[in-house]
């Protein structure tokens, strides 16, 4: 008789991991196509798939949990939903939003380098997301904050020609002059 044995749930995780990880490496390197493959292979690894109804029901209860940890200067429980967002749906990472909420939360701990980089990460995944032009704001603001003021006027610059006019093209505007 052959015996089955399957994976522990540790060789699960950690195989689940690797696959992430790779993605993470490809994704920074902006191969986005090939970072998704690998997200969604770390994602089907976890077992049985989510309807999609309860996946967007999670996935859109984050940016309101995190909105309140920031407004709170709950930072570590920020980090854990961010951390939980990313390895529970890993390949949501290629959409943009995560890196928006890392560099949104890096900048609140006045953590300006790691905030420009998560910040500008996001912004080159999330063309025309909804808060494309609050992540170019706060991008600006990481420049500013690091001293590099020309980047930053280069980042507001860009903000103004989106073509959206909202609170932060008046505030980019209004740094320009």
């Amino acid at each position: 008789m052959v015996e089955h044995n399957l994976p522990s749930p540790q060789l699960i995780s950690a195989y689940r991991a690797a696959l992430i990880s790779a993605g993470d490496g490809l994704l920074w390197s902006g191969l986005k196509g090939e970072a998704i493959e690998h997200y969604l292979q770390a994602e089907a690894a976890a077992g049985d798939p989510l309807p999609l109804s309860v996946r967007a029901a999670r996935t859109g209860s984050y940016p309101y949990a995190l909105e309140e940890h920031l407004v709170n200067r709950e930072w570590t429980d920020a980090a854990r939903i961010l951390d939980r967002w990313e390895e529970d749906f890993p390949s949501d990472k290629a959409k943009g939003q995560t890196f928006y909420w890392r560099g949104r939360l890096h900048l609140a701990r006045e953590e300006a380098a790691r905030a420009a980089r998560f910040l500008g990460q996001s912004l080159l995944l999330a063309k025309g997301a909804p808060y494309e032009n609050q992540a170019r704001w706060l991008l600006a603001n990481a420049y500013t904050a690091l001293g590099e003021h020309e980047k930053s006027d280069q980042t507001l610059n860009a903000l103004l020609q989106s073509g959206i006019q909202d609170e932060f093209t008046e505030k980019a505007r209004a740094r320009l002059k």
